[in-house]
C-alpha cells in the first residue's frame, strides 16, 4: 500500500511535532501542552514519529485523514527494517490484546491497546490494530488515523477531544516548519497572513464545493470536496476535470495535457476554489509538475463525484482544523516566506547566479591587471639593473 524507506525524525517534548517530505511517505516529530510533531512526506504521503508503550518505542506512522478509521501498528515480530522502528508489544507493560482474529484491509491482527503520546499528549489506552508485516511492499510504517465519529470514541481525535488532553480542540500542519501542531489555536509566525475560513464535516473532512475558476472563466459545481493531507493530487469527477484541463492548457502544446512549458511556467493562471461561499487560489507551482521543459498537471479524473483536494492545497497553506467550530482556516505561507511567485523566486536566483560571475570576472580582472602591473614594475627594475652594471663603454 505505501512504498518508502526513510529515516524519520526524532520526538522532542512538546504537542507539535516535526515533518519531513519522503519521495514516497512523509514524518512527523514532536514539539508542547499543545502538541507538535515533525512531519516527514514519504512520495505521496506524510508520516510521524509517535512514542507508544511502557517504556517508550518510537514508530513511524503515516498520516491518513477521513479514510482510515483505526490506528494501525506494525508488529516487530514478523519483520525488522533498518530504516523503520516498528512496535515490540512484549517488550510494553502496558500493553493489552483486546480481540485476536482481526482485519484491517487485507491483515490480520489484533485489537489492541497500549499508551500512545503526542508531545505532551499522552493517551492511555489507545486502541488500535496491530499487525505482522511480512512484506516491505505493502508497507514500511504504521498509519496514524486521524478521523471523528459521533458514534465512536476510540478513535485518536475522539480521545484526545472526550478527555480534554489539549488546550484547544484543533489541529494544524505547517508544512513550511515541516510540523503537526495539537491543541493551538494562534499561531504568531502567521497572525497578520491572508486567511480565508469555511465550514467543513469533520467527519469527513468535506467542504460544499460550488465553483472553480481559472482566468474569466467559471466552472458551476454543487459537489463536495474533502481535504485529504496523505492525497498528492488534485481528484474530482471527468466532466468537470476536463473543463478544468481545458482552461489551463487553452492555446498550449499540448499532448494529452502534457504540454510544452518553460521552467517559470509562463501562461499558467492559479485556480480559485470556492467552497462553503469561501474563495483560495493554488499557484502553478503547486498543482503542476515540471521536467525537461514539459509541464504535466497533477490533477487526476476519476469516476466518483466528489473531489479531493490534495497535498496542492497543503503545500500553498498552513491548515488549521477547528474540530467544535467545524471550519477550516487555509493561511497563506507567503507572507512568512516572503515569496509568494516561483517566477519572483528563479528571477532571484538567477539575478544572484549573474551577480556571482559578474563578481568573479571583476575579481579575475583586478587580479590579472595587479600581474601585468607587477611583472612590468620587475621588468623595468631588472633592466635599471644591467644598465647599471654594463661596462662596454670602459
Amino acid at each position: 500500500m505505501f512504498y518508502a524507506l526513510s529515516l524519520i525524525a526524532s520526538v522532542t517534548a512538546l504537542d507539535r511535532l516535526r515533518m519531513s517530505e519522503l519521495k514516497n511517505p512523509i514524518s512527523l516529530a514532536s514539539v508542547g501542552n499543545t502538541g507538535e510533531q515533525s512531519i516527514e512526506e514519504v512520495s505521496s504521503f506524510y508520516a510521524l514519529t509517535l512514542p507508544i508503550g511502557t517504556p517508550t518505542q518510537i514508530i513511524s506512522m503515516s498520516l491518513c485523514m477521513g479514510e482510515c478509521k483505526v490506528i494501525m501498528v506494525p508488529s516487530v515480530n514478523d519483520l525488522v527494517s533498518p530504516t523503520t522502528t516498528f512496535y515490540n508489544e512484549t517488550a510494553s507493560s502496558t500493553y493489552k490484546a483486546v480481540s485476536q482474529g482481526e482485519k484491517y484491509y487485507s491483515l490480520n491482527g489484533t485489537m489492541s491497546t497500549d499508551v500512545i503520546r503526542f508531545g505532551k499528549i499522552e493517551i492511555t489506552d489507545q486502541s488500535f490494530f496491530l499487525t505482522n508485516i511480512s512484506s516491505t511492499k505493502n508497507f514500511d510504517r504504521g498509519i496514524l488515523s486521524l478521523s471523528l465519529s459521533k458514534d465512536s470514541n476510540t478513535s485518536f481525535l475522539n480521545r484526545i477531544k472526550s478527555s480534554n488532553l489539549a488546550k484547544y480542540n484543533t489541529f494544524a500542519f505547517d508544512l513550511v516548519e515541516k510540523e503537526m501542531i495539537i491543541g493551538e489555536k494562534e499561531f504568531n509566525d502567521y497572525i497578520n497572513h491572508t486567511t480565508v475560513t469555511f465550514s467543513l464535516d469533520m467527519e469527513k473532512f468535506a467542504g460544499n464545493f460550488t465553483s472553480l475558476t481559472v482566468g474569466n472563466n467559471s466552472i458551476s459545481l454543487n459537489q463536495e470536496a474533502q481535504f485529504f493531507i496523505q492525497k498528492d493530487v488534485i481528484k474530482g469527477p471527468t466532466s468537470e476535470v476536463d473543463k478544468l484541463r481545458n482552461l489551463l492548457t487553452s492555446g498550449k502544446n499540448c499532448t494529452d495535457y502534457v504540454c510544452d512549458c518553460n521552467i517559470l511556467l509562463d501562461g499558467y493562471q492559479p485556480i480559485y476554489f470556492t467552497v462553503d461561499n469561501a474563495t483560495f487560489n493554488i499557484q502553478p507551482k503547486n498543482f503542476i509538475k515540471f521536467k525537461d521543459n514539459k509541464c504535466t498537471l497533477n490533477i487526476e479524473a476519476s469516476s466518483q463525484r466528489y473531489w479531493t483536494l490534495g497535498k496542492p492545497v497543503f503545500v500553498e497553506y498552513f491548515t488549521l482544523f477547528d474540530l467544535d467550530a467545524s471550519t477550516l482556516s487555509l493561511i497563506h505561507y507567503y507572507d512568512k516566506t516572503g515569496k509568494g511567485d516561483i517566477v519572483e523566486e528563479i528571477k532571484d536566483q538567477t539575478e544572484d547566479f549573474f551577480d556571482r560571475i559578474w563578481s568573479s570576472w571583476t575579481l579575475t580582472i583586478a587580479a590579472a591587471v595587479v600581474v601585468i602591473i607587477a611583472i612590468v614594475v620587475a621588468y623595468c627594475c631588472c633592466c635599471r639593473k644591467t644598465d647599471a652594471y654594463d661596462y662596454g663603454g670602459i
